[in-house]
């Protein structure tokens, strides 16, 4: 026996050792024995259980729906994954920490009838419940930046700041630096040259880009220029457009979301509470969920809303045209969440409140203090930039927790270089409308 061990050591010396199997197997889908004989077709409501680990290893066709108990993998592929709706009480994987998803991934959610309420969470959407997780990471990109030249009206470049990683056919969103919000504009890219970026169209206007100094102090009004491509998709089919019945992500029980380098388009479902492209939904203490340096744009319901729940970081995104309040704390009960160097464009006025001071929609609308806000940008809202709205006690469904908690009168959390412009609140005062 101590004969066998010593050769087992020394084939270990020398790398020889058999490898190590991983103690979980992944699945392929592609595979009918994962299926116990046939691949699932169209339209199957399809069904993962606990302990049995799936690799997605190929494009499946339009499926009624997907439940994970157990978990599913991308495999370092381009892959499409299509459903009505998705539930994750597993874990549904895209890339991860350390080693993102470099590929293209696109989930596109289907379902179209309304009426439909899937534990609670309605239709056409990603909810992830219980010791669910899901896990979503592009390698890293530059979220935005600020030009570092004016560019006019009927111009095909844009000069920035600094070098960029972007490339060929990503599309950008150019900030307004007018009062009018609605001067901000999508443009695709051409080409880039270090800090130089061609774009495929002229800009429809003027995009101031000088710094400026008065009394020996610098004034920094310059354009904001962020990026909406990503290689991971989430996003609602195109019925969404015309609808406004776009895609969710709801977070609930103790379930976690990790999204960096997440692209959400066409999501959120208009007029309907609860149902916005992101939404924390009473995680309370939530350490280890974030979104950072992604994109939400063409939203039809809020961009990200933290409800009931505590200490997420928000860092390094891009919102763009969305509908209604766009990062928004909820009930007043929210706090220690940070929201660092978000940039919020083009925040619109809703036809149907969801609250009445959607009437006024905010880029950032904040019911609790003691939350951290640094570096921001609210770079045009058909209201405001910045709306600190504290009520009494919380509200909704943080109400009977929140008797003891008193938003007017807690202490100031860190709110430090952020900046609003182009809100059409400046524009009805300076256009006297």
């Amino acid at each position: 026996m101590k004969f066998i061990l010593a050769i087992l050591c020394l084939l270990c010396t020398f790398g020889l050792a058999p490898p190590v199997q991983s103690q979980t197997t992944k699945l392929p889908w592609s595979d009918p024995k994962t299926w116990g004989g046939t691949v699932p077709q169209a339209g199957a409501a399809v069904y993962i259980p606990a302990g049995k680990e799936v690799l997605l290893d190929v494009s499946p066709p339009p499926l009624k729906s997907l439940e994970i108990e157990g978990g599913l993998t991308f495999a370092r592929k381009n892959l499409n994954l299509s459903a009505d709706w998705i539930m994750v009480h597993g874990r549904l994987r895209v890339g991860a920490p350390g080693s993102p998803f470099k590929q293209r991934a696109v989930i596109t959610l289907t379902g179209s009838n309304s009426g439909e309420n899937i534990m609670g969470m309605g239709t056409k959407f990603i909810g992830v419940m219980g010791n669910g997780v899901l896990e979503m990471h592009s390698p890293p990109r530059v979220s935005w930046v600020r030009l570092n030249a004016t560019a006019v009206s009927g111009a095909s470049q844009l000069t920035l700041e600094r070098s960029v990683d972007w490339k060929a056919g990503d599309r950008l969103v150019v900030a307004s630096t007018d009062f009018n919000p609605l001067q901000s504009e999508q443009v695709e890219v051409q080409a880039v040259s270090g800090s130089v970026v061609t774009l495929a169209q002229s800009l429809a206007n003027l995009h101031w880009g000088q710094m400026q100094t008065y009394d020996g102090k610098n004034l920094d009004e310059r354009a904001e220029v962020g990026l909406l491509t990503h290689n991971i998709i989430v996003q609602g089919d195109s019925t969404s457009t015309e609808s406004g019945f776009g895609g969710h992500i709801m977070v609930m029980e103790q379930g976690q979301a990790r999204l960096d380098g997440v692209e959400l388009y066409r999501m959120g479902q208009k007029a309907s509470s609860g149902r916005y492209p992101l939404h924390m939904h009473l995680l309370g203490t939530a350490v280890n969920t974030y979104l950072k340096n992604s994109s939400i744009h063409h939203s039809y319901n809020r961009c990200v809303t933290l409800h009931g729940t505590n200490q997420v970081t928000v860092q390094s995104n891009v919102a763009y045209d969305a509908v209604g309040h766009c990062f928004f704390l909820e009930d007043g009960i929210e706090t220690k969440n940070v929201f660092d160097r978000n940039l919020g464009l083009l925040t619109r006025k809703p036809a149907t409140y969801l609250i009445p001071s959607d009437e006024f929609p905010s880029t950032f609308w904040i019911t609790n203090p003691d939350n951290t806000f640094t570096g921001n940008v609210a770079g045009g809202s058909e209201g405001f930039g910045f709306w600190y709205d504290l009520p009494e006690h919380p509200t909704g469904a943080s109400a009977a927790a929140g008797t003891n908690v008193y938003p007017r009168t807690t202490a100031m959390g860190l709110f430090k270089d952020n900046a609003a412009h182009s809100n059409y609140a400046d524009y009805r005062s300076a256009t006297g409308l």
